[in-house]
This record gives C-alpha cells, sequence and structure tokens, in this order.
C-alpha cells in the first residue's frame, strides 16, 4: 500500500525510469509525429526548386532532394501569372 501511495505521489510514472523504456514509449512515437507532420512541409520546398525534368523523371533523378536547383517555378509564379495581384 505504501508503494502504491509513493507512486502516486511521485506522478505515476515510474515506467518511463528506464532509459530504453522512455525512448519506445516517448520520443520514438514523437520522433514519427514529427516526421509526419513536417514531411509534406519539405517535399514542397524541395520541390519547388526542381526544374520540370527532375519532377517528371524519377527513374534518372532522386524525389527526394533536387539535383540541378533552379528559380524558374518562382519566376514563373511572380511575373507570369496574376498570384500577385490574387495575393
Amino acid at each position: 500500500m505504501a508503494a502504491k501511495v509513493g507512486a502516486l505521489e511521485r506522478g505515476g510514472m515510474d515506467y518511463l525510469v528506464s532509459l530504453p523504456r522512455k525512448w519506445v514509449t516517448v520520443y520514438l512515437p514523437l520522433a514519427v509525429f514529427l516526421f509526419v507532420l513536417l514531411f509534406p512541409f519539405y517535399w514542397m520546398a524541395v520541390t519547388s526548386f526542381k526544374t520540370n525534368e527532375e519532377l517528371y523523371d524519377y527513374k534518372t533523378y532522386t524525389p527526394f532532394w533536387p539535383v540541378h536547383a533552379t528559380l524558374a517555378n518562382f519566376h514563373k509564379l511572380l511575373f507570369e501569372t496574376d498570384y500577385p495581384l490574387w495575393l
């Protein structure tokens, strides 16, 4: 009974005392959650710097990093469309 009361007074998180268990129950799910949350932003940023050839040819170019980075997509968006007017 005294051990149960002691655990309640400490907050009841005794199962997180050992480091491997803490990694499995806290840090690993947090890392997976952050990856799922941040990957779309990474994908948008990387895609915006790719050329059209890199966007469509996955056999030659890697989909996760631009080989020939370009600002042509930003130029087209800002100067060849009505996006600034709509913004």
